[in-house]
């Protein structure tokens, strides 16, 4: 018992000096497994803050889709728009080149009017001082005129005679022509009776 109880220590200052090199290589290890786990940690946090990112930019992907569409169907309808203006163009420039046609007829006709006018006052000035001549004729023809309407009036007495008489003559006339009238409507109801109507001359 004395002999192992000396070696027993012995034996383990032998042993801790054959097992320092492999404490020395776990320590390292632990210390590299330490370092691992921190850099897996940090990837890890990346990683989060990278799928963090990558939600917001499909969000944002998802948003701008949205506006595309959007401004699509903008796009589709300005387009119409665009097509119902260039269509109302085409419209008013061929009415604006009708108008313009026109326009020129009406200067040429005024032009022309205008021509005329100038004729008319030219002929109108003559027709004036014809008319200073005539009226000079006209206070001699005046005097001549009133010897004229005495002697009408003489005359006028007695056709006043004359168209009372005639008053009476037409109004017996009217009287006639509706008798005639009445029996020649009867007279063209009767069949066979109807007065014949006259051909048409040949020319």
């Amino acid at each position: 018992m004395g002999k192992w109880s000396l070696a027993a220590p012995l034996v383990l200052l032998g042993a801790s000096g054959c097992l320092s090199p492999l404490t020395s290589r776990l320590d390292a290890i632990n210390q590299q497994l330490a370092t691992m786990r921190c850099q897996l940690a940090e990837a890890n946090a990346r990683l989060g803050h990278a799928e963090a990112t990558l939600d917001q930019a499909n969000a944002r992907l998802g948003s701008a889709e949205d506006k595309l569409i959007e401004a699509n169907g903008r796009l589709g309808q300005a387009l119409d728009q665009l097509d119902t203006t260039n269509a109302k163009l085409g419209n008013l420039e061929g009415r604006v080149t009708d108008l313009d046609g026109k326009l020129g007829s009406v200067d040429r006709k005024l032009d022309t009017l205008q021509g005329k006018l100038e004729s008319v006052d030219d002929r109108l000035g003559a027709t004036n001082k014809s008319i200073v001549s005539v009226e000079g004729q006209l206070s001699g023809t005046n005097s001549r005129l009133d010897q004229t309407n005495a002697k009408l009036d003489g005359i006028n007495n007695g056709l006043g005679a004359t168209n009372a008489r005639l008053d009476v003559t037409n109004k017996k006339l009217d009287g006639t022509n509706a008798r005639i009238e009445i029996i020649d409507q009867a007279i063209r109801k009767i069949p066979g009776l109807a007065p014949a109507t006259p051909a048409p001359r040949k020319k």
